[in-house]
């Protein structure tokens, strides 16, 4: 709710939120990403993802550009 509140948007079935400093008690909006559930396996699999904030967001920002590539490697 705090996302979609701040940012103005309804999330679909297929967005998750994350939260940049593992912490899900932290409701900061700098706290919260918003991944697809592709780019969410992604960031999964790449096991960079820890208690730092900026290192979660960099791994975040690695899986959204793997799963784009992904998807025009697929041609969609």
């Amino acid at each position: 709710m705090v996302y979609e509140e701040y940012y103005g948007e309804k999330l679909s079935s297929n967005d998750v939120i994350i939260f940049l400093d593992g912490n899900k008690t932290n409701l900061s909006i700098d706290n919260l990403m918003k991944l697809t559930r592709s780019e969410l396996v992604r960031f999964n699999q790449m096991q960079l993802h820890g208690d730092n904030p900026d290192l979660n967001m960099s791994a975040a920002l690695l899986a959204k550009i793997k799963a784009k590539v992904g998807k025009q490697s697929k041609g969609e």
